[in-house]
């Protein structure tokens, strides 16, 4: 929620963020490490389409690899088009589409529930039942205002901005209709599709009516031949305890990872495994990162180039 209002001032929150990365930078090896798998593994990245959904306020900080890709087609979709100003000031090597419009399963007319801090919006009606009224930080969220608004599927976006035959990486956070807009689209995306990261809630009573069940999106993802690679899970801020004690609150809700099943990788051509080398190494999964590389260098001697060949077995004795 800072991040999120420093950002409405670009200074101050750009020099923050140099701050960091300078900081970061002298004092972390990690880091430094990180950041050079990061600027040598974008340069041999093919094209390919990253979808931000629900992208206020800055681009999805994960997938810097593919912001420094000059191969990068960057989406970023939100309906609250002040909260895409961010992309005035690009400064990243990715060709980026600013895209100010609510994305939905089969589009057309919804009420968007607009809360006061307006990146929780969600076209879901908010549950304020007696299991959540402790937690939830109602300054946020009201006064919540009722808007119509016009949708647009998320087919019926990819068929007019992208080409369907590059492969796809994505990341929603729709407030609750995530799982409904990424399953809508046409089978074939899916043969295409590397990563999603997906935000779903993991409440008993959700604060969105009708938001996806937890077994709906593994069963599905599982179907189509992914597996989780990561989970993120984020507990509610409330309520709040003394400091003098170590606490926990209930979780909230996570953001699941799947990527295509590692087997399946393997199996695919050198384009698909590159960039999924890429998801690898942005959510730190080294060691599967190690393991494709050991592949690529195994079964593609005679495809990649002398230069990517020693980027790959330089990279493979950082982390070996």
């Amino acid at each position: 929620m800072i991040l999120k209002t420093l950002s409405k001032f670009p200074f101050i929150f750009n020099t923050l963020k140099k701050v960091k990365h300078l900081f970061r930078y002298l004092v972390s090896t990690k880091y430094r490490n990180k950041l050079y798998l990061i600027t040598q593994i974008s340069k041999y990245l093919p094209e390919v389409n990253v979808i931000d959904v629900g992208a206020s306020y800055f681009p999805h900080a994960k997938f810097q690899i593919f912001l420094n890709s000059i191969k990068t087609n960057w989406y970023a979709i939100d309906p609250n088009v002040e909260n895409l100003s961010y992309i005035n000031n690009w400064k990243h090597n990715a060709k980026v589409y600013k895209i100010p419009k609510a994305l939905s399963s089969g589009g057309g007319n919804q009420i968007l529930y607009k809360t006061k801090i307006d990146s929780g919006s969600s076209t879901l009606k908010f549950n304020l039942s007696d299991n959540l009224n402790h937690r939830i930080v109602k300054s946020n969220l009201f006064p919540i205002t009722e808007l119509q608004i016009n949708t647009i599927s998320f087919q019926q976006f990819i068929n007019d901005n992208c080409n369907k035959e590059l492969n796809f990486i994505m990341k929603l956070d729709t407030q609750g209709t995530e799982f409904d807009i990424v399953s809508s689209v046409e089978k074939q995306i899916f043969k295409n599709l590397i990563c999603v990261e997906i935000e779903n809630t993991i409440s008993i009573e959700p604060i969105n009516i009708n938001s996806s069940k937890i077994s709906d999106v593994i069963n599905f993802f599982h179907s189509i031949d992914f597996e989780i690679v990561q989970v993120d899970v984020v507990d509610y801020l409330y309520p709040k305890t003394s400091n003098k004690l170590l606490n926990r609150n209930v979780p909230k809700e996570c953001d699941w990872i799947f990527m295509k099943k590692s087997s399946s990788i393997l199996k695919s051509d050198l384009n698909f495994k590159l960039l999924s080398l890429g998801c690898y190494i942005s959510y730190n999964l080294m060691g599967e990162a190690l393991h494709l590389i050991k592949n690529i260098l195994e079964k593609h001697t005679l495809e990649i180039t002398i230069d990517l060949k020693r980027t790959l077995i330089k990279i493979k004795g950082l982390i070996s």
